[in-house]
């Protein structure tokens, strides 16, 4: 893997972990456990969707 790509794949991991600490302490566990349960679940069903109608697709040299 690149450098650059692990550089960021680790920077979004932080800000995620920052996202999720800060909707604990400002919504609580409950409110936010639904918002990125469902979040989630759109994703992941949104993904299923596109793979099964289209091509893979990539962004510059990384396949996504």
């Amino acid at each position: 893997m690149d450098q650059t790509y692990l550089i960021f794949t680790i920077a979004v991991f932080i800000a995620f972990t920052l996202l999720i600490i800060h909707s604990i302490l400002y919504r609580g566990i409950k409110e936010s456990l639904i918002f990125f349960g469902f979040g989630f679940i759109f994703g992941l069903i949104r993904e299923m969707i596109y793979r099964s109608y289209f091509n893979n697709y990539s962004f510059g040299e990384a396949p996504l």
